[in-house]
């Protein structure tokens, strides 16, 4: 039975039309902690424009660039140190540097209180919605 939900969640998420990454946060990573993707979508795959397994194992912090706020980002790190959940706007850039401006939701997955080990981000375009 177990087994059934599982193949069910995953091809649920596979599936969803908003993009949905894990996100692993490494605490002993100076000045600032980061995290890294465990886990894309496609749909996150193709907002991004990677291919899913280019995402496995990057930094989030090569999303951000020129036209990502500065504030944005303080943001997403005080949500990975406290552990608490962040719904925010970020313009991020796709891996040809083309920006899109993301409604994000950002959740621990295993548990709430500081530093939370994996998260799960949902991330919705609203660059035409601009």
């Amino acid at each position: 039975a177990l087994d059934e939900q599982l193949a069910m969640l995953g091809s649920a998420i596979r599936q969803a039309e908003d993009a949905v990454a894990v996100l692993e946060v490494d605490y002993d990573s100076e000045p600032l902690p980061f995290a890294v993707h465990r886990f894309v979508n496609p749909c996150c795959a193709r907002l991004l424009g990677y291919a899913p397994e280019e995402l496995v194992g990057l930094r989030t912090r090569v999303l951000f660039g020129a036209e990502t706020d500065v504030a944005a980002m303080r943001a997403l790190q005080r949500s990975f140190v406290d552990g608490v959940a962040l719904v925010a706007e970020f313009v991020l850039h796709r891996a040809d540097g083309s920006p899109v401006r993301v409604d994000a939701r950002l959740v621990p997955i295993d548990g709430t209180g500081a530093r939370p080990r994996l998260w799960v981000i949902t991330l919705r375009d609203v660059t035409e919605a601009r």
